[in-house]
This record gives C-alpha cells, sequence and structure tokens, in this order.
C-alpha cells in the first residue's frame, strides 16, 4: 500500500480476485481507495458489494456505477463470461462488441480475465475511446478463452487490432 500511495494516481488497476480467505472488507476498501480503475467479473460483483456494505440494487450498470462513485474510480470494469466485456464510466455503461472463437476441445478459460486486464490498460494508457477499448478487450478475452492455457498466440486477426488500437503498425 506504501507503494501505491506513493505513485502518482494516473492509472492503478485493482484486479479482483476474490480467494477465501484472502480478502476482507479492509483488504477490498484500500485496494479500491487507491485504484484509479476496478476490474472484476460477475460472480465477484454482489460479494465485492456486499462486503464492503454498499447497496446491490438495480442491475450490473447500476451496481458497478455505485462502486464507481463510492470510491471515486475513473471505470469499473465487468467481465461477464460469454457475454463479453463492459466499462462503467460515470456517463455510460459500454458494452463490448460480441467475440467469438471457434472453441479448441482442450479450451480453458484460464487467463481469459488477466487478458482482458491487459487489453484494458493498453487501451486506457494509449487513451482511445472506451467502445473501442471494449470491443478489444472482447476480443482479446474471448479467443484466450477459447484456447487451451493463459498465454496463447494471439492470431494475425487480434494482432491487426492490437495495431489498430495502438494507432500504429509496429
Amino acid at each position: 500500500y506504501r507503494f501505491l500511495d506513493l505513485a502518482p494516481r494516473q492509472v492503478k488497476l485493482f484486479d479482483v480476485n476474490l480467494r477465501p480467505p484472502y480478502f476482507d472488507r479492509n483488504v477490498l476498501e484500500r485496494s479500491c481507495e487507491r485504484a484509479s480503475i476496478v476490474k472484476l467479473n460477475s460472480d465477484e460483483l454482489p460479494v465485492v458489494m456486499r462486503t464492503l456494505r454498499l447497496p446491490a440494487e438495480g442491475d450490473e450498470a447500476q451496481q458497478c456505477e455505485t462502486l464507481r462513485k463510492a470510491f471515486k474510480l475513473e471505470w469499473v470494469v465487468l467481465t461477464r463470461g460469454a457475454l463479453g466485456t463492459a466499462i462503467q464510466t460515470g456517463k455510460q455503461f459500454v458494452q463490448g462488441e460480441p467475440a467469438r472463437f471457434d472453441r479448441a476441445d482442450d479450451a480453458d478459460s484460464v487467463g481469459a480475465g488477466d487478458s482482458v486486464t491487459a487489453a484494458i490498460l493498453v487501451g486506457r494508457l494509449l487513451q482511445r475511446p472506451v467502445q473501442q477499448i471494449a470491443d478489444y478487450a472482447n476480443q482479446v478475452g474471448a479467443f484466450v478463452a477459447s484456447q487451451p492455457g493463459a498465454t496463447p498466440a494471439m492470431p494475425d486477426e487480434i494482432v491487426g487490432r492490437i495495431r489498430h488500437v495502438c494507432g500504429n503498425d509496429q
């Protein structure tokens, strides 16, 4: 926490990973207070809301907005499995364009959430439009979930989107 307190606020992403008994209200509060973006999945959202004693009223968009306001976050990123990634900015709940890939026989979802986190960070640091970031995160997360292992080689289709998000051909 001292390191985070000393670092400039710019972009600090807290990727919620609830692993009992290694979290409690204090850990979640202290982590959210230091973040500018919180990323969590749809299973974690109600647990986080309950643990932080925040009202879990309304749909996911409303709950993400409650969380965003409570901690003065720039964004709350919600991963929703096959429904894809959504980003609550305060002005809007941006849903990524659906992405589907042929599923390998031995596919698993290991690494899909982390790949979404990486895509969100790349897009945010490059100051891309939120819709473009959500679309890109969906592509990356869906591809990783369609393959075995956490770090599959990205196909040209996704590499091309990376170049588009970066705004160059590098």
